[in-house]
């Protein structure tokens, strides 16, 4: 009887031991896991299906948010309603630090103006044209509604977001954006963090960036005017060196975007490519060294 109980006890003792190993490996990674994230902190750049325009959402390491354009709003659709505002309530979003309009083109600014309407916005960036229509009219008067200062800028100009920096590669000049057409006059942005670099495009044609080739080298290309035919892709493809393209445009748009070479040429390149009418919206995230993708796929 004695054997059975000393037996008995062992067992006991070599499952407690087991018990109390397994509780602090659990304990080590959760602590692991929480320390990683506070010393390897995130930045996620959302790239949200808008049909037939653009929108970027990007949630910098200390919470602090910067939308870079933001759909199509017309009498039938908003996209500002149905799809970005709903998204930043799903992340708990409550305050935007900055707003970008690229360029007075409609489903590219469209869907700010309700977010402007339903969210306080530290500040809304535009190029400075003055070929406003009605409705982007109403974005600046909303803007100005809600108390969100408006600032016009141009090359050379550093955007401060928390402790983060974009630098704004085009318009050449806030002077020359009325004599440029419209997407040349686009806000072209550069975003670093870490070793990860991404280039948001905005509509430009690629022969308005004549810059050196260090500016333009980017990690992630924001394939510009949703894929639209792109004169010397080759040229430009050799200038950027993109690991990673995302091409925001609709299913089954009229304009036949994109173009097939375009895509052919990427993917020759080596370059993954990741498009919102097939791939919906695209989720990057990066640490500064690497960068996780997510899709959710339609």
């Amino acid at each position: 009887m004695y054997y059975f109980l000393l037996v008995g006890f062992f067992a006991l003792k070599r499952k407690l031991i087991f018990f109390i190993v397994a509780l602090l490996l659990v304990f080590n990674i959760f602590v692991f896991t929480r320390v990683w994230k506070i010393y390897h902190p995130r930045l996620a750049v959302y790239f949200l299906d808008v049909g037939q325009g653009d929108a970027a959402v990007i949630v910098f390491p200390g919470k602090e948010v910067c939308i870079i354009d933001g759909g199509r709003r017309s009498n039938f659709i908003d996209y500002g309603e149905r799809v970005i505002i709903p998204f930043l309530c799903s992340r708990g979003i409550t305050h935007i630090h900055t707003i970008i309009a690229t360029h007075p083109d409609v489903d590219h600014y469209g869907g700010l103006i309700s977010v402007i309407e339903h969210f306080p916005v530290g500040k809304l960036l535009v190029n400075g044209s003055s070929k406003e229509s009605f409705l982007y009219k109403k974005l600046l008067a909303t803007a100005q509604e809600k108390g969100t200062p408006v600032y016009t800028v141009g090359r050379g100009e550093v955007l401060r977001i928390g402790q983060h920096k974009m630098y704004v590669l085009n318009p050449p000049s806030v002077d020359m954006v009325d004599i440029l057409p419209t997407n040349e006059g686009s806000i072209v942005l550069k975003l670093g963090y870490g070793k990860v670099t991404f280039l948001f495009t905005g509509d430009f044609p690629n022969r308005v960036l004549k810059l050196p080739g260090s500016c333009l080298s980017s990690t992630v290309l924001k394939f510009s005017h949703h894929g639209a035919a792109f004169s010397k892709l080759s040229t430009f493809l050799c200038t950027v060196r993109p690991e990673i393209a995302t091409i925001s445009v609709g299913r089954d748009n009229p304009f036949g975007h994109p173009e097939c070479e375009n895509i052919q040429m990427l993917k020759q390149s080596g370059c993954r490519v990741y498009r919102t009418d097939t791939d919906g919206a695209i989720t990057l995230i990066t640490d500064g060294k690497t960068i996780r993708t997510a899709l959710m796929i339609r």
